[in-house]
């Protein structure tokens, strides 16, 4: 065989090789996905609340539904229903697990935190706003093998997400014909307090004061949607939805995602430095800072900025370092 010949055939090798081991490990994954035990899981918005984010939707498996986790570093012991045998209980007869999975940092363990789902771009605004909506329940299927989770379909309210993306959207498109369109306003907070302080990254949680802006509400009752409306002096207004209220400049749907109104608390996070500042900050004035929110067509919340005395966050630092 000349040298010519030999070359060829280790270029055609080279070319060939990438696609053989490429094809091994797709075909290796779609073998552990769909090997090992079948289960439907519930899921929830990632902490700190980040849920639909550019093409991945990211979120944490609500095992707290099935009973009481574990430790973070225990194995976690999954048995079958009677009757149901996709929904898991967590049991701690460690003997008997019909899937036992592994503690660890990583995707394939129970206890990681940080999963995303790819979604086709074109469909994440719809996406969005279904996930906003506390009607909807989302679930995962995930098979169990060899003590790994592997991820399935995602599910909206039973049905498989992939299959009714343009009914989703259908959905929520419709919903937007009719209603406001976008608006910002100034918000007034409370409560800001530390949430999670390392040596590279401070994150803060706070509320919106909606006292402030005029709304008393009692929680243990049926929470109402929400009418903002724009004084003549540009503060804001709030007040609950009724029949009298049809002047709103914007309107906000109640449920228990980050974008609607009645969250609990928002999240805002900086490297040390800014966080610090922020803190401090925060010490020398609580009533200085607000928040820049937005509105859109779906009835739904955003915080765009944190402002301190009307300014926005980073120049308000880069400000200050200028002092120094």
């Amino acid at each position: 065989m000349t040298a010519a010949k030999q070359m060829q055939i280790i270029r055609l090798f080279c070319l060939i090789l990438p696609i053989i081991i490429l094809g091994y490990i797709t075909l290796s994954t779609q073998h552990k996905q769909t090997s090992g035990k079948l289960w439907h899981v519930e899921i929830t918005g990632y902490d700190p609340r980040d849920l639909l984010h550019g093409r991945y939707i990211r979120y944490q498996l609500n095992w707290s539904k099935y009973g009481k986790t574990p430790q973070a570093k225990e194995a976690l012991c999954l048995i079958s229903g009677a009757t149901d045998t996709t929904t898991p209980i967590i049991s701690t007869d460690q003997q008997n697990c019909t899937s036992i999975i592994k503690p660890g940092k990583n995707p394939e363990n129970w206890n990681y935190r940080g999963r995303r789902y790819q979604i086709p771009e074109k469909y994440a605004d719809a996406l969005d706003d279904a996930f906003a909506d506390s009607k909807n329940k989302f679930s995962v299927d995930l098979h169990v093998h060899n003590g790994h989770i592997y991820i399935g379909d995602l599910y909206m309210n039973g049905s498989k997400v992939k299959e009714n993306y343009s009914n989703i959207q259908s959905r929520y498109n419709d919903q937007n014909s009719s209603k406001f369109e976008a608006q910002e306003f100034t918000a007034a907070l409370k409560n800001l307090r530390p949430y999670v302080v390392t040596d590279t990254q401070v994150c803060v949680s706070y509320e919106i004061d909606w006292a402030r802006h005029g709304l008393i509400y009692d929680l243990t009752t049926t929470t109402p949607d929400l009418c903002l409306t724009r004084q003549a002096n540009g503060h804001m207004q709030a007040m609950p939805v009724s029949d009298d209220t049809q002047s709103c400049s914007a309107r906000l749907n109640a449920g228990s995602w980050q974008s609607t109104w009645n969250y609990p608390f928002e999240t805002f996070c900086r490297n040390n430095r800014h966080g610090q500042f922020l803190l401090d900050q925060y010490k020398q004035d609580p009533t200085a800072f607000t928040a820049q929110i937005s509105t859109n067509a779906n009835e739904t919340l955003y915080v765009k900025d944190l402002m301190i005395h009307g300014v926005k966050f980073n120049d308000a630092f880069n400000t200050e370092i200028k002092k120094q």
